[in-house]
């Protein structure tokens, strides 16, 4: 759902797996739930934009306690390839007069130990089986900064940026600082003709 306007508003919501009763050992499962809240605006005279969106996937959305139903293919997601986690981040994006996009980013990341990857626990673990954030969770700040140019048939996009990890690895009290960063240059071929 997105409401557009000065100010757009947009929203997704999966829900899976909902128990309501509470009379059998299977009725304790923990719901399987993700959603997206956002918001986003436009900066003055239009050279500048703001996004801002909070996001949260359960412990067990993308397990199944029959193997055939999880949407993985060779172990990696068919969707989003982690669960177990939230994420609040602040974008902005301004056109510099050049034509360069450049767009700092502050983001706020929390992941359990959770992964679509480990089996389904079995009804027995439900009650100590959490929603959210299961074991120790590792906390992440990323501020970072993208830059996109393209120039006729020439394109480059980079980001690039620093992550302070606590809890690093899911080890209490372990920390890391990393480096991470992409750059991509791309050239478009056309052809055009009749059928």
């Amino acid at each position: 759902v997105e409401r557009r306007g000065v100010t757009t508003l947009f929203a997704q919501l999966m829900l899976d797996d909902i128990q309501y009763e509470r009379q059998v050992a299977t009725d304790l499962k923990p719901a399987s739930y993700g959603l997206t809240l956002g918001a986003k605006g436009r900066v003055g005279g239009g050279v500048a934009s703001w996004t801002a969106f909070y996001t949260q996937v359960a412990n067990l959305t993308y397990r199944n306690e029959d193997d055939f139903q999880i949407p993985l293919f060779h172990g990696l997601g068919t969707g989003r390839n982690f669960a177990d986690y939230d994420q609040a981040t602040l974008k902005l994006g301004v056109l510099t007069p050049s034509g360069v996009l450049l767009q700092p980013e502050l983001t706020l990341l929390r992941q359990g130990e959770g992964d679509p990857r480990l089996p389904h626990p079995l009804p027995p673990a439900y009650p100590t089986t959490a929603t959210l954030f299961q074991g120790v969770v590792e906390r992440t700040w990323r501020m970072a900064l993208g830059a996109d140019w393209h120039q006729g048939r020439w394109g480059v996009r980079g980001n690039g940026g620093v992550h302070f990890v606590s809890n690093a690895g899911h080890l209490q009290g372990a920390s890391d600082t990393r480096w991470v960063g992409s750059v991509r240059v791309s050239y478009s071929i056309t052809w055009e003709g009749r059928l």
